[in-house]
């Protein structure tokens, strides 16, 4: 039986296309994938909006450095601001990626989390921290079409995921 994880991995491969380029359909962005999962959970983050974002930052990527330098990981964040000491040595890129959204959520939202909104499909409450996440301090219109790509992403993610389990529900009791 697939792990709830793999499902929202599949899902998210689905609705990208990533299943047809085999670029991005592999093992290792996978792996990516299900560890994002994992640690959103484990940081009470929406794991849709962890797996858009990376998807949309990296492509589900590990060890990818932006153009400029400054931005490392499958979410694309920058050590400086959100790694111990300020530094990316010893910093451990996708925990402290999910960590960033979190404290983005955290910040310019004013809903109380105490535990993640899984499978809610409705994930507007995130439009502000992603766009801030995206743009720092000051939004822009570029930052806020990239929040709304990450949202229609998760939504669709979301979607996916429940037609995959019903599906599979539907296959074991027949």
């Amino acid at each position: 039986m697939a792990s709830i994880a793999e499902i929202l991995c599949f899902a998210l491969f689905m609705v990208t296309d990533a299943d047809r380029n085999p670029n991005y359909y592999d093992e290792e962005n996978f792996e990516v994938c299900l560890n994002l999962v994992d640690l959103a959970f484990a940081q009470g983050v929406d794991p849709e909006i962890v797996i858009a974002t990376s998807w949309v930052e990296s492509r589900l990527t590990e060890g990818l450095v932006s153009y400029t330098g400054c931005c490392h990981g499958p979410l694309q964040i920058n050590p400086y601001y959100h790694c111990p000491d300020n530094r990316l040595r010893g910093c451990d890129l996708s925990f402290y990626g999910v960590n960033a959204l979190k404290r983005y959520r955290d910040r310019y939202n004013e809903k109380n989390y105490s535990e993640p909104l899984y499978r809610i499909y409705d994930f507007s409450e995130w439009a502000e921290p992603l766009c801030h996440y995206n743009a720092g301090n000051v939004c822009n219109e570029q930052s806020r079409r990239y929040a709304r790509l990450i949202i229609n992403i998760a939504n669709e993610v979301s979607y996916t995921y429940d037609a995959i389990e019903e599906n599979y529900l539907m296959t074991c009791v027949q």
